[in-house]
């Protein structure tokens, strides 16, 4: 699949989903309760967008996927984190008009915030990043394509260019404009435009003296991070806190090179640490826990069966053929569905009934012996599935593993019933190195400067990171699995596995 061909499927989808949608011209702004800001508004016109298809879709998309399957009340979805993000979007934008140097954010500029802030997220498919990382696998080319056109930056992911297609798509931009036309009178609404909208998801701007109006959407410490790390928090039931209100108190600017970034002042580092302490305990605790690991797994597995066996289907869908397809088909359609599909309505009943993959084998610094040979094969061996192509060299060590089972063994599992899992270390590093910190007039230094976040992080792949081989069925078929794999790592990576690998096990 190449750029071109993507842009026809997502103008396709867009054009097919607003073909029929008309919005209800509603005189006064609308009050939404929220149990993390308590009340928001959200102006007329930008109604029109939130009661679109293109949005409504979103509440059927949970934040944290499956996650809800270990923390139950972690319900919260993609629907109403869209609607935080407009919401602090355009107070960290208002709170600059008090800032030292007061930039000029005219009222067109916060509305085009605010609607980037409700649409940032519009690209997201079912169960969020775990659908858009198994088509990123199916389709390198276009991710490569992604990273190399002019119209997107080089570190774009996959569900962020999909968000700025669907603002660009012809059907999309006929609804601004109708909006536009609907809502005349309204102070500044008649300069907005699709393309700086979608620039703005994208963490860009066409003028580089408005680059700090970017970071506001998509930068080190912007809307959509200051939401999230807070709303995961609150519904995972997660202590840990952000302190958002002294953050924007602390915004400014920094000009460097004739590009104006967004800074915050030197009395507020505590507080973007806090961003990253949060983060790094969110990863812990919620989007490393082994069990939320072992859901996505299982997904994976689904898909990956509905792919290979595509022509076995009654819906299409489920196979993941086009790009619009984790769009068409939401997260309830999944689990309903999924009863008619032979080839995967076991696994999925699994998913339901919780009867879940079981750990065989983890693998960790702490559990490998310790001589200092072993140890540097680990090291080498993680930065391995740090690598793009890691997906690929997990199913190829699964395949393997499984061929070395014992006959009896592998009559009871599948191939697709073996898995490595290994998640990676948090983006810390990059976050700290583009946030610039205030020290002085004109002078700012990165948030490196003042947080050694590569000790951080590398403390936290050797503590808390650990990578797992999941299989399914009962203890003997787990055992033979972990003898299999430990084999396998012994040839393949000359790695010795301690029996605290098993013993740590629950």
């Amino acid at each position: 699949m190449d750029l071109a061909e993507a842009r026809r499927d997502v103008d396709e989808y867009v054009a097919e989903t607003l073909a029929e949608y008309q919005f209800s011209h509603v005189t006064e702004s609308k009050i939404i309760r929220d149990p993390v800001y308590g009340f928001q508004r959200f102006y007329p016109h930008e109604i029109a967008i939130i009661d679109s298809p293109i949005l409504q879709r979103l509440r059927g998309v949970h934040q944290t996927a499956l996650s809800y399957l270990v923390y139950p009340s972690a319900n919260h979805t993609r629907f109403e984190h869209s609607l935080g993000v407009a919401t602090k979007a355009e107070q960290l934008a208002l709170a600059l008009q008090s800032a030292p140097s007061r930039p000029d954010v005219s009222a067109t500029r916060v509305l085009e915030l605010r609607l980037a802030g409700l649409l940032h997220d519009s690209g997201h498919g079912l169960f969020s990043h775990l659908t858009e990382s198994i088509l990123s696998q199916r389709h390198p080319e276009l991710i490569h394509a992604i990273k190399s056109s002019d119209d997107f930056p080089e570190k774009t992911h996959l569900g962020e260019a999909l968000s700025a297609l669907i603002v660009r798509s012809p059907a999309f931009g006929d609804l601004i404009a109708r909006v536009k036309t609907s809502y005349a009178t309204h102070e500044g609404l008649r300069d907005v435009t699709t393309d700086r909208i979608a620039n703005l998801i994208l963490g860009r701007t066409a003028n580089p003296e408005e680059q700090y109006l970017a970071d506001i959407i998509s930068g080190p410490f912007d809307a959509d991070k200051l939401d999230y790390l807070g709303r995961d928090c609150h519904f995972t039931g997660i202590r840990a806190e952000v302190d958002w209100e002294r953050i924007t108190h602390a915004l400014d600017v920094h000009t460097s090179n004739g590009t104006i970034y967004l800074a915050v002042r030197q009395p507020a580092v505590p507080h973007l640490e806090q961003i990253l302490f949060s983060k790094m305990m969110l990863f812990s605790a919620v989007y490393h826990h082994h069990k939320i690991r072992t859901l996505e797994q299982m997904v994976q597995a689904v898909f990956e069966v509905a792919h290979e066996r595509s022509t076995d289907l009654n819906n299409p869908l489920f196979a993941l053929a086009r790009l619009s397809d984790m769009w068409r088909l939401s997260e309830a359609a999944f689990f309903v569905l999924a009863k008619h599909e032979s080839v995967v309505s076991d696994r999925v009943k699994a998913i339901l009934d919780r009867r879940l993959m079981q750990r065989a084998l983890l693998l960790n610094i702490t559990t490998i012996k310790k001589d200092p040979e072993n140890v540097e094969s680990y090291l080498q061996f993680q930065k391995l599935f740090a690598a793009p192509g890691s997906p690929q060299t997990a199913r190829l060590l699964a395949r393997a593993v499984h061929q070395q089972l014992p006959a009896e063994v592998r009559k009871r599992i599948g191939e697709h019933e073996i898995r490595f899992d290994f998640p990676r270390s948090p983006s810390l590093s990059d976050d700290a190195e583009q946030c610039n910190v205030l020290v002085g007039p004109g002078d700012a230094r990165t948030l490196r400067a003042f947080f050694p976040t590569e000790d951080w992080v590398a403390s936290y792949a050797d503590n808390k990171l650990s990578s797992h081989v999941f299989a399914a069925g009962d203890q003997e078929t787990r055992a033979a699995v972990a003898d299999a794999a430990e084999s396998v790592l012994s040839d393949l990576f000359r790695l010795q596995i301690d029996k605290t690998a098993r013993h740590a096990l629950k």
